[in-house]
């Protein structure tokens, strides 16, 4: 002979208020999630065509995005790809031009946050008379 248990009834006044009181409570933590930017390493352009690849390690920490800065000139990104600590790969294609000053958009990372081991990048200085320079860093959830 199986028991079941009984049906629950209607919430009391009581009832309803402790639980939003919780929620609301509860509800910053899960709005947004900590985050902060991490230099991974700057990259001097000196070439008017170009493809580096950057080594990161998984000693720097496991990252879930990453974004490029650029110094001192125009630089086109045409893509970038990295490559994970367990073999696993993600590319995106950029084709953007990234004014001196400013950066990427933010590259979030498919899937869990993980070791980078590198990074490949292919770009072209749009300037030939200024160098510049581009800063790789790394999304840390905290």
């Amino acid at each position: 002979m199986t028991k079941s248990l009984p049906e629950p009834g209607p919430l009391s006044r009581r009832q309803m208020l402790a639980g939003l009181t919780a929620l609301s409570l509860a509800r910053p933590a899960l709005a947004k999630t900590q985050h902060e930017w991490v230099l991974l390493g700057k990259r001097l352009v000196n070439f008017r065509v170009e493809t580096d690849v950057f080594p990161v390690g998984l000693s720097r920490g496991l990252f879930s995005g990453l974004r490029v800065e650029v110094a001192g000139n125009a630089v086109l990104i045409e893509s970038l790809s990295v490559r994970f600590t367990n073999g696993e790969d993600f590319e995106v294609v950029v084709r953007n031009v990234v004014a001196a000053g400013s950066r990427t958009r933010d590259i979030l990372f498919p899937g869990l946050v993980r070791g980078i081991r590198h990074i490949r990048i292919q770009y072209r200085r749009v300037r030939l008379s200024d160098p510049a320079s581009l800063s790789f860093y790394g999304r840390r959830e905290r």
